[in-house]
């Protein structure tokens, strides 16, 4: 029977997380409701979520719907059950994610596999998928790594077609310019290789840099059936990704499907990489037990790699020189903050560390005088001395920003708030209201914010309120302000692989362009000065100037892309995993 409910018994209900299609509600102890925003997919959402009524996954790993939610006698949205933990699979191809919490590929493969027999039980109750991408699905950090398949309401069922897709996970064939997109149980195995690579690897299979042509984006070298499995001149990073201690059936359909055309599942050559992992306490990696040895020890190469392009430089060009470093470092979360092996948060400047929370985001403000805790619903805040002097709701998930002594964050209302910590004290400031808001904060404690709304994206700074049109799809982004030009630098990676650039600054946006390609993963490793955005990549750094359209790349053996790069006067500083250096 459908759930009939009022829009101010709707507006009672506690907000957990929003997005650009729908807004989630608390609804009892186990579940939710999930609301749409936009009328005009509501016809066939509710066809497909009465499809799906009484369907069932096994484990209930899908989080199908449960029943309908009726207002004025119209469907406006479902319940659902309720995901209590858990993690994209986004996060799990992040290296300072995997290392933060000592997952090894065994771990990875013990998701992916779960995830293909989840997949299949889906196939064969009459789901078609669509988007079998990295945001569609959790696996939780305990071992075990209990997963679950989200935002069902976009699957096929019942001749309604999908209406998601990722275009970084579909194949060429699903293209069809006569009858738009043709979503079927081959295009979603061939997006499952697609994850099932990148989550074991950490590198998308389409990943690196074509020496031919390089600013080929991601979409194009899938349809050009240039990925890193071919005899192609791709350029990557082989001391991060490393793929040779896959067994060769599994390495095989991978291939096949990225540079021909299979379009099986490959649950069994997973299970069987499952069943036959041996550990090699060298470098801590679980490899196929068939090989005689580690493939990694003996050396042998079981595909072409291509020798990186190294930039000459002079005996008497900037130097490296190490600027912090410390034996109980577990891994570093900026130039002043680390995580130590003995479960503590530390900060650098003042010696002072404070007991780390388990799966929470964790930093110092206002020069180490307050510590605050971002969990998932809340931020905790702790001064200096360890006392807690406020506990404040927020938006579940949401985006936050944190500089100086400002701290940037929407509450459960849906408006953005601006804290200042100060000695004195706390004092809270509400700025507007937001939708699904992308946050950034300079060291001045001005905003930059970018709203998603079903139809368009607003972005709003000093002054200033620039409306652009359409509902890109934002995989990755990093926003910079430049305290020289006075320029704020918005960068997103689209669906398509390619990114796009914009610089706003006093006369609105001054530039914008997707002709740059970067490196850095996450992208937020970027860093940005002087009308300038420098990339971390292998073993050197690019400067691209925007406006001018040049660019120069700085050798630096300290440098790889999961560095994160910032600016200290003319100096660059490299914040690695466990050390912190300087150049220049």
């Amino acid at each position: 029977m459908a759930i009939q409910i009022r829009k101010a018994q709707l507006n009672k209900l506690i907000k957990l997380a929003e997005g650009g299609e729908a807004t989630i509600y608390s609804y009892d102890k186990n579940t939710v409701l999930k609301i749409f925003k936009n009328p005009a997919v509501l016809p066939v959402k509710e066809q497909k979520v009465k499809a799906m009524l009484g369907k069932k996954s096994r484990g209930d790993l899908a989080i199908l719907p449960m029943d309908t939610v009726m207002m004025d006698n119209k469907f406006v949205g479902y319940q659902m059950p309720i995901v209590v933990c858990g993690e994209p699979l986004h996060s799990f191809t992040k290296a300072r994610f995997v290392r933060d919490h000592s997952f090894t590929n065994l771990d990875a493969l013990q998701i992916i596999s779960q995830l293909a027999h989840a997949i299949d039980d889906v196939h064969n109750a009459g789901f078609i998928i669509g988007d079998v991408s990295d945001n569609n699905f959790m696996a939780s950090i305990e071992p075990g790594h209990q997963i679950h398949l989200i935002d069902t309401d976009s699957w096929g069922i019942n001749g309604l077609a999908p209406d998601a897709y990722t275009e970084t996970f579909t194949p060429p064939e699903a293209y069809n310019a006569k009858k738009g997109m043709r979503l079927t149980e081959e295009t979603d195995n061939f997006g499952f290789r697609v994850l099932a690579f990148n989550v074991l690897t950490r590198i998308h299979p389409f990943g690196g840099n074509y020496k031919k042509t390089p600013n080929m984006n991601t979409v194009e070298r899938i349809k050009n059936k240039l990925s890193l499995l071919g005899s192609h001149d791709i350029v990557y990073n082989d001391a991060l990704f490393n793929w040779s201690w896959m067994s060769p059936n599994l390495l095989e359909t991978m291939k096949d499907a990225f540079e021909g055309d299979r379009r099986d599942a490959i649950t069994d050559e997973l299970d069987d990489q499952l069943a036959h992992s041996k550990l090699c306490k060298v470098h801590n990696l679980y490899y196929y037990d068939c090989y005689t040895d580690c493939p990694l020890c003996s050396g042998v190469a079981k595909l072409k790699q291509v020798t990186q392009v190294v930039v000459a430089t002079t005996a008497t060009g900037p130097k490296v020189v190490l600027a912090f470093s410390d034996p109980n470092v577990h891994i570093m979360l900026d130039q002043n903050t680390y995580f130590d092996t003995s479960g503590n948060i530390v900060y650098i400047p003042t010696g002072k560390s404070f007991p780390r929370r388990s799966n929470t985001r964790m930093h110092f403000a206002s020069g180490g005088r307050y510590l605050i805790s971002m969990l998932r619903s809340k931020l905790i805040i702790q001064n200096d001395e360890g006392a807690e002097v406020a506990e404040i709701e927020r938006m579940t998930n949401s985006s936050y920003a944190i500089e100086g002594a400002s701290v940037l964050f929407v509450d459960r209302g849906d408006l953005l708030h601006r804290m200042l910590l100060s000695v004195a004290g706390l004092q809270d400031e509400v700025l507007f209201q937001a939708s699904n808001p992308l946050l950034a904060l300079n060291e001045l404690g001005e905003h930059f914010v970018v709203n998603r709304y079903h139809d368009r994206i607003m972005v709003s700074y000093k002054d200033h309120d620039v409306e652009i049109t359409g509902t890109p799809q934002i995989r990755e982004y990093a926003i910079k302000f430049d305290a020289v030009t006075k320029t704020w630098v918005f960068i997103y990676e689209e669906s398509s692989g390619a990114f796009r650039t914009m610089v706003f600054g006093a006369n609105g946006k001054e530039y914008d362009d997707n002709i740059v390609r970067y490196s850095a993963v996450p992208l937020s490793n970027i860093a940005y000065r002087n009308g300038t955005v420098y990339d971390p990549g292998i073993k050197a750094f690019t400067g691209t100037n925007l406006k001018k359209g040049s660019s120069k790349v700085f050798q630096c053996d300290a440098v790889d892309e999961t560095c994160m790069l910032r600016l200290d006067g003319n100096s660059f500083i490299i914040v690695g995993d466990t050390t912190v250096q300087r150049f220049g």
